[in-house]
């Protein structure tokens, strides 16, 4: 479960993934959380298999 919501700006229809992406790092470091590494999934992108990721 996620522990925030994006904002209005970064949930807009026109929003770019990035600024969303962006800003939830941003709370997760907030939160003193840190990843090594994220990726990002697009379901509008699923011609993909394991060799991609």
């Amino acid at each position: 479960m996620c522990p925030f919501l994006r904002s209005k700006e970064a949930s807009s229809h026109s929003a770019p993934t990035i600024s969303g992406f962006l800003e939830g790092l941003a709370n997760h470091q907030k939160l003193d959380l840190s990843f090594d590494f994220v990726a990002v999934l697009q379901p509008t992108s699923p011609l993909r298999d394991a060799r991609d990721i």
